[in-house]
């Protein structure tokens, strides 16, 4: 056998898809702000947990709703403040996946314009062949 035969006759590209042409800097971005808000999220949480639990003496002085603060944080507070910081990351999250949603659907209508995408009529021997497609031609 020949290798000759196995040899392609033409050379077929594929076209890349539009998602992986964006630029890496804004999924770090997106990733860093991630990061730092679960940083932060995650310090306030540990400050609360260890600070409460730590100066539990000095902060049973302070009285709320007849028990001293530091059972009332410890038995009820808490909780609620780990509700409170699930909301803000939820908050804070969303706005950083908006941004970044915004950002890549700006970065591809820069890409590409209208005048990029033209109809394909695929015409074969079905009875559905008279639909219409779109083809992206990239520069």
């Amino acid at each position: 056998m020949n290798d000759e035969q196995f040899a392609p006759t033409q050379t077929v590209q594929a076209a890349e898809p539009a998602a992986s042409a964006l630029p890496l800097f804004t999924s770090h971005a997106f990733w860093l702000r991630h990061r730092k808000l679960t940083y932060a999220l995650l310090g306030a949480w540990f400050l609360s947990t260890f600070g409460v639990l730590f100066f539990a003496r000095e902060l049973s002085t302070w009285v709320v709703f007849g028990w001293p603060f530091s059972v009332y944080m410890a038995a009820q507070g808490l909780t609620l403040f780990y509700v409170a910081l699930l909301g803000l990351f939820a908050y804070f999250a969303g706005d950083i996946e908006r941004d970044q949603t915004h950002a890549e659907q700006k970065l591809l209508n820069t890409m590409f314009t209208p005048a990029d995408i033209k109809p394909n009529e695929n015409k074969g021997s079905d009875s559905n062949a008279s639909q219409t497609t779109h083809q992206i031609s990239t520069p």
